[in-house]
């Protein structure tokens, strides 16, 4: 059995293709992306505000640390070893009996 060259088995069809774009309305963002890529004005306003107070949380907590640190002093007295602080404003004397200290 000789087969042709030129003998074609089969169905061809030949279509024009049409392609049609749609052309969004508005911007839309992809989907399945992490929060920070989408701009909420509330959100950017919420995390600005968290960041302010963050910061002023630290500046008085600093400022408790430095005061606990160089203006309070624990003192014992030698009377009754009451434990006690003295701010060096007022006059060192112990609060629960009233002995004078002399510091040096």
């Amino acid at each position: 059995m000789k087969i042709a060259n030129n003998n074609l088995n089969g169905v061809f069809v030949q279509r024009k293709v049409v392609e049609t774009v749609e052309q969004p309305t508005q911007y839309e963002m992809p989907e399945g992306l992490p929060f920070y890529y989408y701009f909420n004005l509330q959100f950017a306003m919420t995390f600005i505000i968290l960041g302010i107070i963050a910061l002023v949380v630290s500046f008085i907590g600093s400022g408790l640390f430095y005061y606990f640190i160089f203006f309070r002093k624990k003192y014992k007295c030698p009377k009754c070893r009451h434990t006690f602080y003295y701010d060096k404003k007022k006059d060192p004397i112990c609060p629960k009996c009233g002995t004078e200290l002399f510091l040096s």
